[in-house]
Parts: C-alpha cells; sequence; structure tokens
C-alpha cells in the first residue's frame, strides 16, 4: 500500500520496522500478562540454561538451514544459468513460497497446542487429534497449490506477459508441487517438536536441503529453469519421512496404554 502511495524504500523500511517494534513489544506485554511473570529478564540457573540451549540450539539449527537454503538455491540458479534464469527461478519461488508460508501460519498453534496437552492425551484422542490438524493441513496445502498448477500460464500471462508465462509455466507448476510437498509436513514438523525431537527436524532438514541443493546442481545445467525447479522437489518428500518417527512414537504410546501391566493398573 505504502509503494502505491508513492512512498520510497527508506520509508517502506522504517514504517516496516516501527511495526516490528510496536507486535514484538505488544507481544512481550501479553506474555508478561499471561504467564505472570515479575520480569522478563533471564534466570541464568544451569539447570535452565541447559535446558533452553539443549532445545534450543537444533531449533537454531534448523532455522538457520532454513535460512541458507532459500538463498543458496537462488545463488546456485544465478551461478549455473545466468541472470535472466535466477529472474523466472526467483519469481516461480516467490509465488509458489505462500503455500508453505501461509500452510506454517495457519497451523502454527498445533505446536503449543500439543506441547501442552501430550502427556494428558490417550494415545487414540492423540492420534485422532494429529489427523484432524493433518486433514486442516492438506486442505490448505490443495487450496493454495490447485490455482497455480491449474491457472499459472493465465497467472503469469496477466502478471509478467506472454513470452513469460510460456517459459515459465512449467517452472511455476514443478515449484507450486515442491512447496505443497514442504507445506504437508508442516504438521508433522509441529507435533514432533511438542514431543521435543527438534534435533530429528534439523537433521532431516539438512538431508533435505543437501539433496534439493545437490539435484539444482546436477539438473540445471542440463535442463535450464525446469531442471532448477524439478530439483525443488526432493526437499519435500525427504522432510515428509519425519512422519515414519511420528508413526513410531504414536504405536509405541498405544502399545504402552494397551499393555497387560497398565490395564491391570487401570483397573
Amino acid at each position: 500500500m505504502m509503494a502505491l502511495g508513492g512512498y520510497g524504500p527508506t520509508q517502506i523500511l522504517a514504517w516496516s520496522l516501527a511495526v516490528t517494534i510496536t507486535t514484538a513489544s505488544l507481544q512481550a506485554r501479553a506474555a508478561v500478562r499471561i504467564a505472570s511473570l515479575h520480569t522478563l529478564m533471564p534466570s541464568l540457573t544451569f539447570s535452565g540454561v541447559r535446558e533452553l540451549f539443549t532445545f534450543g540450539i537444533f531449533n537454531w539449527l534448523q532455522g538457520l538451514i532454513g535460512l541458507l537454503t532459500s538463498q543458496a538455491d537462488r545463488f546456485l540458479v544465478g551461478y549455473l544459468l545466468g541472470p535472466k534464469a535466477l529472474a523466472c527461478y526467483a519469481i516461480c519461488v516467490q509465488a509458489a513460497s505462500p503455500i508453505h508460508g501461509v500452510s506454517v501460519a495457519a497451523l502454527q498453534i498445533i505446536f503449543p497446542y500439543f506441547a501442552s496437552r501430550t502427556a494428558a492425551l490417550n494415545a487414540i484422542t492423540l492420534r485422532r487429534k494429529i489427523a484432524l490438524a493433518f486433514t486442516a493441513n492438506v486442505a490448505v496445502v490443495t487450496m493454495l497449490t490447485l490455482p497455480l498448477l491449474l491457472a499459472g500460464h493465465a497467472i503469469l500471462r496477466r502478471w509478467m506477459g506472454e513470452a513469460f508465462a510460456a517459459y515459465a509455466t512449467v517452472p511455476l507448476q514443478l515449484t507450486a508441487v515442491g512447496f505443497a510437498l514442504m507445506g504437508l509436513n508442516v504438521t508433522g514438523h509441529f507435533v514432533l517438536m511438542a514431543m521435543g525431537r527438534v534435533k530429528l527436524l534439523a537433521l532431516a532438514n539438512m538431508v533435505g536441503a543437501i539433496a534439493m541443493l545437490g539435484a539444482i546442481w546436477t539438473l540445471a545445467p542440463a535442463h535450464g529453469v525446469t531442471g532448477a525447479a524439478a530439483g525443488r522437489l526432493l526437499f519435500g518428500p525427504i522432510i515428509c519421512l519425519i512422519y515414519l518417527p511420528l508413526a513410531r512414537t504414536l504405536s509405541r504410546t498405544a502399545l504402552a496404554i494397551t499393555s497387560p501391566s497398565t490395564l491391570q493398573e487401570a483397573s
């Protein structure tokens, strides 16, 4: 809106900074009120620091991998294919990335919900809640992906012109599928994070990022932007493999609850 109003980059960035500071301050006040905190200063006890560091280091690593990956693929495409191909690839990524981003924003409530209730829920209820969350996850991803798959050419033609649309439609569709596969990971990601399995999540993201960049390095020189977009398809399925340890965890929980000793104690 500010750009449409004629404001320049400096004014837009200054306004963004002001909004960020304001929202962060409001969130801090809400946290103090909800948690009944007397101060926001950290308590530097050994046990507290160790607990935060054990969880936080892998969560930080995971975020760092995501940040580097989101930029490294563009540097790689620019290096391998040149600026014209990079512009096409960057626009495709920019158009498709909301598939994953909106899914994360819409379902981020999963993390605090399961973190506070996992220990209290029985296995059947836990699996039902996770299945419901995953259904919502699939619905959000499908709703955001289908327009790019079915009307990608029309969207690009109105946005960038017919010549660009003819060049970029297939890469856009491949990129959309790649982000859709990433988006399907959201439920499992937040549930495992709530269970404290952040080390597993960091490892999955690292393996996925390496595989994706390796595929782009291999496919882009031979197939151009289409090959680079196809390389992104590896990341989603690899990080979705986290559903396997999640399923094993839920199965062990169910077995523990239905074991003879547990049933005898319950009776």
